[in-house]
């Protein structure tokens, strides 16, 4: 790998890693509205639901099983979007030591 070789991944890794820190806010904001819709779903159905204290929260969790399924869903794609960009930033920091070990 040539000097202008690592400063077009350079160039490439800084863009994708202003997409990655996008896609974060993006994922983090869907994470916390559907963790806030599903705890609203769950607390919902259980003032509705009838019968013990267990009966009623294995119910409430039956009829929000949705809403609290797409908010884990979302939480993985959070957690995904961070490894992403963690994956993003361990490569520029290799690519920035090997661009001032070949200026030198």
């Amino acid at each position: 790998m040539n000097l202008q070789q690592v400063e077009v991944e350079l160039n490439r890794l800084y863009e994708a890693l202003e997409t990655a820190v996008d896609d974060l806010g993006d994922a983090g904001q869907a994470a916390a509205a559907l963790d806030v819709a599903a705890d609203v779903a769950l607390d919902s159905e259980l003032l509705k639901a009838e019968g013990t204290v267990p009966e009623k929260q294995a119910r409430a969790r039956l009829f929000a099983s949705e809403a609290i399924l797409a908010a884990k869903v979302s939480a993985a794609k959070e957690r995904a979007a961070k490894a992403n960009l963690s994956r993003i930033q361990s490569q520029l920091d290799v690519l920035r030591s090997l661009l001032s070990f070949m200026k030198v």
